[in-house]
């Protein structure tokens, strides 16, 4: 897992030492290092919270949600996301509301 912070920390140090650095033509200075870093920014990040106001999952499946019941309670659990109706449902009834949902992690792999 990569940390972005620290990523976009150590791509701004290497940004400002091309800046200085006499070895590009001065329009292109550090022009690079700034579209790599709005890449990593636009990214989907991963064991990252999204709320369901920012974006939904763009296919069927399963995924980690956040949700409200109808007592005000706040939960998690894992839920289906239907693409057709733009709703997560873990029994095929839409009960209770997401506020947020993130991609479940991969299973872990026994090694023989």
């Amino acid at each position: 897992m990569i940390d972005e912070n620290l990523l976009i920390k150590k791509l701004d140090k290497i940004k400002n030492k091309l800046i200085n650095s006499n070895k590009i033509i001065a329009s292109n200075k550090g022009y690079f290092v700034e579209k790599i870093i709005e890449i990593v920014k636009n990214e989907p990040k991963v064991g990252e919270w999204i709320p369901v106001e920012e974006r939904l999952p763009k296919h069927y499946g399963q995924y980690l949600i956040t949700a409200i019941n109808d007592c005000g309670g706040v939960y998690m659990d894992v839920s289906y996301y239907d693409s057709q109706y733009k709703s997560f449902s873990p029994d095929g009834v839409e009960d209770d509301i997401a506020i947020a949902w993130m991609d479940l992690p991969k299973m872990y792999e026994v090694k023989e």
